[in-house]
């Protein structure tokens, strides 16, 4: 039976306002400690506003609360030092060290309808240590190295809608944050032969890794992946013809990395609780060994 003021398939149109607004701060500061040296500290808070959620509204069974219509801003609050500088003319280097607090996040889960919605809660902090160097050996040599470490994790569990109350589920205390690795490296080698008439050969290598990372806040999600870290490696080679023209073969991904950044498994139920067929399942991958000709025109 369906009420007069109800429907089975719930109400299509529901009204929910709120509003924001907020500040947002930051400040930064320098010292030269030498002609070669800077020290600087920087403090600096994010906002993101809130939003709007669609999904059906009422006592359905695909129905949710109508307290969820709407999500709240989340903030973040952001302290870096560091320290960069030159040991000579041919080397260069930058540390710094940071942490992020990360307050009411802003995280994506279902509705009952499997309406994807955008909700709060929890908290979440992001930190870790940098470095970058630059070493010019001789003319037309240079070489880049960076290194970052990075711990984000919950600090707070984070709690999930279900029957209009918030109940653990989404994720923990200590569950690392989706899509961040811990350890990231990347390194360049660059090098340019003068030969006469204005010319120049050109080359490059560059490389990068990630270690491993998960899509997903809580391992107990239905598709929960911890993906493999990866290396991605590039180069190129050719010649500038002129001070306009330049001619390069490049190979992007030489190594054909799978590289996987993303992955959907649907989990919804049809009828007689039939399950997605496994073509429902997708990855998000690098883009495979490409080989190819570049023709650059500065103007």
């Amino acid at each position: 039976l369906v009420s007069a003021d109800a429907n089975m398939l719930g109400r299509n149109r529901d009204v929910s306002a709120a509003s924001f607004d907020d500040q947002i701060f930051k400040f930064n500061t320098a010292y030269q400690l030498s002609d070669d040296t800077l020290l600087y500290a920087t403090f600096a808070e994010g906002f993101r506003a809130g939003g709007a959620n669609s999904y059906p509204v009422g006592t359905c069974a695909f129905c949710g609360p109508h307290n969820i219509l709407t999500n709240h801003p989340d903030t973040a609050t952001n302290y870096e030092i560091g320290i960069k500088g030159r040991v000579s003319d041919a080397l260069q280097y930058a540390v710094s060290v940071y942490r992020i607090d990360w307050d009411d996040i802003q995280f994506e889960t279902a509705a009952a309808s499997t309406s994807p919605i955008i909700v709060n809660g929890g908290t979440a902090r992001s930190q870790g240590a940098e470095l970058e160097l630059l070493w010019a050996p001789a003319a037309g040599t240079m070489v880049t190295a960076g290194y970052s470490y990075t711990n984000a994790e919950l600090t707070q569990d984070v709690r999930l809608p279900v029957g209009g109350q918030l109940a653990p589920g989404a994720g923990f205390k200590g569950n690392r944050l989706p899509g961040v690795s811990e350890h990231q490296f990347s390194g360049s080698f660059d090098q340019r032969w003068s030969m006469t008439g204005g010319r120049a050969l050109l080359l490059n290598l560059n490389a990068a890794y990630r270690s491993d990372f998960p899509n997903r806040l809580s391992p107990r999600a239905a598709d929960y992946r911890l993906f493999d870290g990866f290396w991605t490696v590039n180069a190129s080679f050719g010649v500038e013809l002129s001070e306009n023209l330049q001619v390069l073969l490049y190979g992007r991904n030489l190594t054909d990395e799978k590289g996987i950044s993303a992955y959907a498994n649907p989990t919804f139920t049809g009828a007689g609780g039939a399950k997605p067929p496994p073509e429902y399942r997708s990855e998000s991958l690098r883009r495979p060994r490409t080989l190819g000709l570049r023709v650059a025109w500065q103007f």
